[in-house]
């Protein structure tokens, strides 16, 4: 094992630990010693790897949020109908939440929280890149044929592409069932 695979190891398994305690805790409840034995390190070796506990967080969110926009970003390539295409979105964040319930858990309980930054991580700022990556892929595309979009009309919003899925389910258009994805 080279150094630096161990040490991404270590990294992973102190992210790992945090999003636990975090998750079932909360983030000011959970304190740096909690994470440390839970994750087998010193603190030293967390402050080595992540400057505090703040940055701890923000790299929590950083993983997590960049996983689903890589999620995001694959169905804006392969999808161009735009049913199709919010249908990928949301089961790719559905998946995204079943695959690391954790940190689901850790994102809905501070997002629904009173406080509007945790642990130096914005969280009305967090889902933006997100909506502005469909807000491009609107904008690139016109009734879902791959057209591009007069300049001059803007891009569609996001309530734009939700009227478009409820128009096309009151065509008859099929629900696409959880067992019908690819």
């Amino acid at each position: 094992m080279t150094v630096a695979t161990e040490d991404s190891l270590i990294a992973q398994r102190i992210l790992e630990a945090a999003v636990h305690l975090f998750a079932h805790k909360g983030y000011d409840a959970t304190s740096i010693r909690e994470i440390t034995e839970a994750a087998g390190v010193t603190k030293p070796m967390l402050y080595y790897y992540f400057e505090n506990k703040e940055g701890l967080c923000r790299a929590i969110f950083a993983r997590f949020l960049e996983q689903h926009h890589s999620r995001l970003r694959e169905v804006l390539e392969r999808e161009t109908d735009p049913f199709e295409l919010l249908v990928g979105v949301v089961w790719g964040a559905l998946d995204i939440c079943r695959e690391n319930m954790d940190f689901a858990r850790l994102f809905l309980a501070l997002y629904f929280s009173p406080e509007a930054q945790v642990g130096g991580v914005n969280l009305c700022e967090a889902p933006k890149e997100g909506l502005t990556l469909l807000e491009e892929a609107g904008h690139h595309r016109s009734e879902g044929r791959g057209r591009e979009v007069n300049a001059a009309a803007g891009p569609p919003n996001r309530r734009g592409l939700v009227d478009r899925f409820r128009g096309e389910e009151a065509r008859g258009r099929p629900r696409i069932e959880a067992d019908q994805r690819n």
